[in-house]
């Protein structure tokens, strides 16, 4: 790819945290033809759950709001297919939702 858009689409695509977008995508393809918001939030939840503590959500802040330096240094560089599973595997207290 060449040209300025692709520099820049490839400039934001570095700028976020690898097992972030992997899960992000592996969520869209669990999702589709999905209509059941339920199934979309107990996905959002168990990756924002476990991205605090096993992510790189705590470098992103350090990278753009503590120290400002917009150069995150991601831990998950090369994301394996095992990573994006485990981070959006069911919790043991996983999301559940008041019968209507």
């Amino acid at each position: 790819m060449e040209g300025d858009f692709a520099a820049s689409a490839l400039k934001a695509l570095r700028r976020n945290s690898p097992l972030a977008m992997a899960a992000t995508l592996e969520m869209l393809d669990r999702l589709d033809g999905v209509q059941d918001i339920r199934t979309a939030l107990t996905l959002e939840y168990r990756f924002t759950a476990r991205a605090m503590e096993h992510g790189d959500f705590l470098e992103g802040i350090r990278a753009q709001i503590i120290d400002r330096d917009r150069n995150p240094q991601w831990k998950h560089t090369h994301v394996t297919r095992d990573e994006v599973q485990a981070i959006l595997a069911p919790l043991p207290r996983d999301l559940t939702f008041e019968e209507e």
